[in-house]
Formats: structure tokens, C-alpha cells, sequence
């Protein structure tokens, strides 16, 4: 079968012409870009502070990704507004978990703090896995609850009903001494 010039022309255009993601279906896009993202790396409370002098470079790298993952959106939720919307919630529901020992000193509260500004109020809506550990019931026996009022001021936060620390959970803590933790209150925003 013989194509008329038309048909070609056609043809090699559709070829020729740039893949429109946003021209597919909005829940085709958004699930194309959630996979394109599913490796970014987790944000956690290590990547707000590099590795101390002499780690080895294996560690200093892993820091270094997860700084830029920290400071800078993902290019693809930068791409344009709609996709942004869509996908920096579910960024900052997915990829941060946030475990604060009350050993952590008011720096690491700011640094902290410094980047809930940055990311803004509708994002901090989203994040739900940040943690405050301590080896008292009562932040506020372990000095957390001023320290963290200092270094998030402007922030809107609440804290939750304390939890006790459960056996089996040491993962969380693989940089800590969990045996000296007790008790987990998650940190909500509002």
C-alpha cells in the first residue's frame, strides 16, 4: 500500500514532533513522574549535617546527595506548576523521616528549622514523619520543647501524645544508642 506526500508528511511529523507528558491523561503523568522519582533519596536527620573529617568517601558522597535532595526540588517538580503541585506533597510524605534525639544540640533544632522555612507552610503539611526521641516521657523534662520554640520560631507545629519506644525498632536508631530511648513524640504542622 502506497502513502500519498500527505500521509508522509504527517507520518514524520508525528515522529518528529517533542512527547507532551502533560497531553496524556493526568493520572497517566502523574504516576509516570512518582516512578521517574521513586529512587530520590530519603531525606533523614543525617542530611542536614556532613559526615565528620575522616569518613570515607563512600559516606561523604551519600551526604552529598542527600544535601542536594535536602536543598533543591527534584527537577522534574520544577518542570512546571502543575506538576509541582502534584508532586512535592507526595515527596515530603514519601522521602522524609526525621528521627531527633533530645542528645541533638539547638544547632541541629535550627538547621532543622532552617529548612522547614525553606520548604514552606504547605509543604511542612506533609511532612508527617518527624520524630522528637527522648529518654523522658515529658519533652519538656529533657529541655526539647524550648529548644525546638527557639529554633523554629515562625513555625506552626504541635506536638503529639508521647509513644513509648517498642523492642524491634533498633533500625530506626542504627546511628544511636537506642537502649537510652524511651519514648517517641511525633512533631505535627499545622
Amino acid at each position: 500500500m502506497s502513502r500519498t506526500c500527505s500521509e508522509t508528511r504527517d507520518f514524520y511529523l508525528l515522529i518528529l514532533s517533542p512527547f507532551r507528558l502533560l497531553d496524556l491523561p493526568t493520572e497517566l503523568w502523574v504516576k509516570i513522574a512518582r516512578l521517574a522519582l521513586h529512587d530520590h533519596p530519603k531525606i533523614d536527620v543525617d542530611s542536614f549535617f556532613p559526615p565528620l573529617q575522616g569518613y570515607d568517601p563512600k559516606r561523604r558522597a551519600q551526604y552529598q546527595e542527600r544535601a542536594r535532595a535536602l536543598y533543591q526540588q527534584p527537577a522534574l517538580a520544577r518542570t512546571c506548576h502543575t506538576l509541582r503541585n502534584e508532586l512535592l506533597p507526595w515527596i515530603y510524605t514519601t522521602t522524609v523521616d526525621i528521627l531527633i534525639p533530645d542528645s541533638k544540640g539547638v544547632w541541629h533544632l535550627e538547621q532543622i528549622g532552617s529548612w522547614l522555612r525553606m520548604i514552606g507552610r504547605e509543604n511542612r503539611k506533609h511532612v508527617t514523619e518527624m520524630r522528637m526521641l527522648s529518654s523522658k516521657r515529658s519533652l519538656r523534662d529533657s529541655n526539647q520543647v524550648q529548644d525546638v520554640a527557639r529554633a523554629w520560631e515562625g513555625i506552626e507545629y504541635r506536638f503529639c501524645e508521647p509513644e513509648s519506644f517498642k523492642a524491634g525498632e533498633e533500625e530506626l536508631l542504627r546511628d544511636c544508642n537506642w537502649k537510652y530511648y524511651k519514648w517517641i513524640t511525633r512533631v505535627e504542622f499545622v
